[in-house]
């Protein structure tokens, strides 16, 4: 198998810690461990969305989550089940969707809380037609990660063509 340069910087990557530096002078760590934890969330989401797995997609979010995307926006459980329903329910069939998301940056905001900025390449593909796939949209998600008693969840999820860059993802 050949390695690419990508492979070799996803794999390395997964080992840095972030940090911040707060007023206080004191600095919050995301671990390694914390970091693989986060991506594997980010992951999850999208591999449920994609795959219509509603409950699955649910156990994900806090139960007060909240969302804000150019489909809707829906708060708290409830809300957030009959969003998750009506996007399922509005693919033509024999299309399938994919949310490939990347270029994640994880700033925390205290020890069970981050925020992550990442891209989004949104896809649709006819199952019948191997070559047919196509970008269908691209945007930011800005999302609020909290560690729960379940491990990490999404809590806050912001979807949109364009979202103005805050320096804090850049320091």
């Amino acid at each position: 198998r050949i390695v690419s340069f990508l492979d070799c910087y996803l794999t390395l990557s997964s080992f840095v810690v972030a940090e911040i530096l707060l007023a206080d002078q004191s600095i919050i760590y995301v671990s390694a461990e914390n970091r693989q934890q986060i991506h594997d969330l980010i992951s999850k989401y999208s591999y449920a969305l994609d795959n219509g797995r509603e409950e699955e997609w649910l156990n994900l979010l806090t139960v007060d989550a909240w969302f804000e995307t150019p489909v809707g926006n829906p708060r708290g459980t409830e809300q957030l089940a009959r969003w998750f329903k009506e996007r399922v329910a509005s693919r033509k069939p024999g299309i399938q969707v994919r949310h490939y998301v990347s270029n994640i940056i994880i700033i925390p905001i205290s020890d069970v809380v981050v925020h992550v900025r990442s891209m989004l390449l949104y896809t649709r593909q006819n199952i019948k037609e191997p070559l047919s796939g196509r970008v269908y949209a691209t945007g930011i998600y800005e999302d609020e990660i909290r560690l729960t008693d379940k491990g990490w969840r999404l809590a806050s999820h912001k979807m949109a063509m364009l979202l103005p860059l805050d320096s804090k993802y850049l320091d």
